[in-house]
């Protein structure tokens, strides 16, 4: 039987093996960032529309960036590891 984890447990699995985008997407699914929210929603919904994000201004790697700050404060999450 898979093991089951709770979705703070497996945002920081994602987070901890590297994948910050995916770890994002999850995050911005919780009903409660705080004041997180903004920055962790906007860098969720820009990574998957991001054309529509650019003709408004934004730009992707600034907006992530402040996404994955936000995200790594909000749960106090280490630098990820990366497999190299």
């Amino acid at each position: 039987m898979p093991e089951r984890l709770t979705k703070l447990a497996q945002l920081k699995r994602l987070w901890a093996t590297g994948d910050r985008l995916k770890a994002l997407r999850l995050a911005a699914k919780f009903p409660n960032l705080g004041s997180a929210d903004n920055a962790i929603r906007r860098a969720a919904a820009f990574s998957l529309s991001p054309k529509v994000y650019a003709q408004m201004g934004y730009h992707y790697e600034q907006v992530l960036e402040a996404g994955y700050a936000a995200l790594q404060r909000r749960y106090k999450l280490e630098e990820a590891f990366y497999d190299a």
